[in-house]
């Protein structure tokens, strides 16, 4: 059995951009670091109105 030819186009295995793993993974990074960040700002906004209720009953 004859096999065709592969043919590789000229700079293909330099081709710019990113995979599909790569920008999986980036997502996956943002996401944490933005679950993080909102777990955060809201335990913050907890804090500052327990805070408050506490200071107006002083």
């Amino acid at each position: 059995m004859n096999r065709a030819p592969v043919v590789v186009r000229p700079g293909a295995a330099h081709s710019s951009g990113f995979s599909l793993v790569e920008v999986v993974v980036a997502l996956s990074i943002l996401s944490l670091v933005l679950l993080a960040t909102i777990t955060g700002l809201r335990t913050l906004a907890n804090t500052q109105g327990a805070l408050d209720r506490i200071t107006e009953r002083v």
